[in-house]
């Protein structure tokens, strides 16, 4: 009888700690969800592995300006791309079209670590069209080569606008591109537009290791 008490005490006590520890992780998966949720409304990275580039888009407060949360990875060589010309639909502008901006620090050397990355394209006071990045508090404007006409008809229209990392955080290998926005013009027929499956006029900013020739 003093056994089979002991056996029922035992089990009963088996299953408390087995009710209490299922209820203890369900509290805290729920708190793990609301916490990634939290942090994609605030425009928080997302990481986990950190030898990958990450970034996640920011509000904007201009029409033709961008921004991301942007981490890289202490042993990266990463470079920011630009290129204003025939943009395809997926992939990237052929090589040699591009422009090269590093991401650079205060002290000039490789900027690594989490920062916040702004583009914004402008004329300035001469009315010429620019390009300004900014890293966190520095910022380097340089003049657009070749400015496509389309800049100056300010037709943006019913463009295709990816902004890559937005509502959450994207990442790749640090070997790898790492898409930021994919601007293009649509396609018209009959009064209407459509995305184009072949390159068209726009431009594209993105990630790129520096040892890939663009």
């Amino acid at each position: 009888m003093r056994y089979s008490i002991f056996s029922l005490l035992f089990f009963i006590t088996l299953i408390a700690l087995s009710v209490s520890h299922f209820r203890a992780s369900s509290e805290l998966n729920r708190v793990k969800r609301d916490l990634r949720l939290a942090q994609r409304e605030l425009s928080y990275l997302e990481t986990e592995d950190p030898e990958c580039v990450y970034a996640v888009a920011l509000p904007s407060f201009d029409a033709m300006q961008w921004r991301w949360r942007v981490q890289l990875p202490a042993s990266s060589n990463c470079q920011l791309m630009s290129c204003f010309g025939e943009i395809p639909l997926d992939g990237y502008p052929t090589p040699g079209l591009s422009e090269t901006h590093i991401l650079r620090a205060n002290n000039g050397k490789q900027r690594v670590g989490e920062f916040i990355l702004t583009i914004a394209v402008h004329q300035n006071a001469s009315e010429t069209w620019c390009q300004t990045v900014k890293v966190s508090g520095d910022s380097y404007t340089t003049p657009i080569k070749d400015p496509p006409s389309w800049l100056d008809d300010r037709s943006f229209v019913n463009w295709q606008t990816d902004v890559n990392g937005t509502g959450k955080t994207v990442s790749c290998p640090s070997q790898e591109n790492l898409t930021l926005l994919r601007y293009r013009k649509a396609k018209a027929s009959n009064g209407r537009t459509s995305i184009a499956k072949e390159p068209m006029p726009g431009m594209m900013f993105w990630i790129a290791p520096k040892s890939t020739r663009h």
